[in-house]
């Protein structure tokens, strides 16, 4: 889905919707990293919604069969009066959760949580190995993660991850220490982003973002890397091929050297290491 930009009416957004904090961002990033592209929310799998409505209906049905067998007769209100607070305090961390996006702008990231207190940071292309951008099926959680990365690397959090149930397509990239733009202009407001110190970062730490599902993990790296070959990025081309379609990743050397893991951040004695 596209939606025309508010500046220049064009139809030039793809993806999900604008939120308020969103079009806040976008306006204060256009002028270093030109205008929003592209949104990503991180999603919850069709499999998590599933479960979670059959949780939602057992623990009525507890409460319910408890009335009965106190002798209190079930009505239309006391149904209500239990499932919609339930329902409701299930659901306010639940969406407070999901609001973990990724924007692509026309020179740039800006990836994080977008509620009231968190902090997005955000990434000028530069600070990216654009050759190293893949569509991936197997590192979807951080414990997945770990079977590519040695521990020391993945204690000292040397990854950035989101982690949704069920979700299980990623896209992933080699850029800055997450620390290191974490702690870049702490001095400023928590709501504003933090921007990366250009020349005093390496992009050698692995970014995963979660996607609900294929279909728009392939949309998201094609405007990725269009993006990126646009603004000129270096080792940009090319990479849709490898890119695409997206690979199982089950931990292997072959698939950390398709991910563009450096090899001193391998965890030692996976299937075909050739340190063994």
């Amino acid at each position: 889905m596209r939606r025309k930009d508010r500046d220049t009416g064009s139809p030039s957004i793809s993806g999900d919707r604008m939120t308020w904090k969103v079009r806040r961002i976008a306006s204060e990033r256009r002028g270093d990293f030109g205008r929003l592209l592209h949104v990503e929310a991180a999603r919850f799998g069709a499999g998590f919604w599933a479960t979670g409505g059959l949780v939602w209906v057992a623990a009525c049905a507890a409460a319910l069969y408890g009335d009965l067998d106190r002798g209190v007769p079930v009505t239309l209100g006391s149904v209500a009066s239990f499932a919609l607070p339930f329902g409701v305090v299930v659901w306010i961390p639940l969406w407070l959760f999901a609001q973990y996006k990724l924007l692509v702008f026309e020179r740039g990231l800006v990836v994080g949580g977008f509620v009231p207190g968190m902090r997005p940071m955000a990434l000028p292309f530069h600070a990216v190995d654009a050759g190293t951008v893949r569509a991936a099926r197997g590192i979807a959680q951080p414990r997945q993660v770990g079977r590519l990365l040695d521990p020391v690397v993945m204690s000292e959090r040397g990854h950035e991850h989101t982690q949704f149930p069920f979700a299980f397509w990623t896209v992933s990239f080699l850029g800055p220490d997450p620390q290191v733009v974490r702690g870049a202009g702490k001095w400023r407001r928590a709501t504003r982003l933090t921007p990366v110190v250009l020349g005093e970062t390496t992009a050698g730490w692995l970014w995963v973002f979660t996607v609900v599902n294929e279909a728009r993990l392939e949309r998201l790296v094609r405007v990725l890397v269009e993006a990126m070959r646009a603004a000129g990025a270096a080792g940009v081309e090319g990479v849709e091929a490898v890119a695409l379609p997206a690979r199982r990743i089950a931990g292997s050397w072959a698939d950390a050297e398709h991910l563009g893991i450096p090899v001193e951040q391998r965890i030692h004695g996976m299937p075909g290491d050739p340190r063994r």
